[in-house]
């Protein structure tokens, strides 16, 4: 009972999509970014002329699309839902090519279009006010934290896990003896793998155990 008011303050502060929010911005943020950074450049091989292509920068564009003319136009979402269009936006991504350890030309490529999640940092609609989502069409109470898919909105469903390569501790008394269990579940890869140890304490004796699933 005591968990109802602390639960019913996070959610009249945060909203039931804040979550997701936060996610989708770490990511598009800092995550995309450091995916780029890991990967670094790419060595192209060629007979004659080897050289490489630098990854830089990652920056998302305003959500758009395409008409069946090839003109350019800006989208909202609820656009988006009319038109059974997907509310993305386009990644750019620079890159450059070295050769001698010369950088010869450097640009911003479109590599892909990134579906912008509802009321995100990379949305139109973000900290827009009551009267502005109005005209546009959107309910100002939505939360977001869903994604506009072919004119269907999209939600990522979070699902309950085990925490791998952390220590989970619990305790709980049985025949009037306290036990503690420590376990990991170790994950590397593709492969899992479970240790366990186990802490008996009573009045006469204590035992240690130890396992391994």
């Amino acid at each position: 009972m005591m968990m109802w008011p602390i639960i019913n303050d996070v959610l009249r502060r945060d909203g039931i999509a804040r979550q997701h929010l936060n996610s989708y911005n770490e990511f598009m943020e800092r995550g995309l970014q450091s995916i780029i950074d890991e990967v670094g450049e790419i060595e192209i091989e060629t007979a004659e002329y080897p050289y490489k292509i630098k990854l830089g920068k990652i920056k998302l564009q305003q959500p758009r699309i395409m008409e069946l003319d090839g003109s350019i136009t800006h989208v909202a979402p609820m656009e988006a839902r009319l038109r059974n269009l997907t509310y993305g936006s386009p990644i750019m991504l620079e890159c450059s090519i070295v050769e001698d350890g010369k950088i010869l030309e450097s640009r911003f490529i479109h590599i892909d279009d990134m579906p912008v999640m509802v009321k995100s940092n990379a949305c139109i609609l973000h900290n827009l006010p009551d009267m502005k989502l109005v005209e546009l069409g959107e309910d100002p109470r939505d939360p977001g934290g869903y994604f506009v898919i072919n004119g269907s909105e999209r939600v990522i469903v979070g699902l309950e896990d085990l925490s791998y390569n952390k220590i989970i501790v619990d305790s709980e008394e049985t025949s009037g003896a306290l036990l503690y269990k420590a376990k990991v579940y170790s994950s590397i890869g593709w492969e899992n793998s479970r240790i366990s140890c186990r802490y008996t304490v009573n009045y006469l004796s204590t035992r240690f155990g130890f396992g391994v699933g």
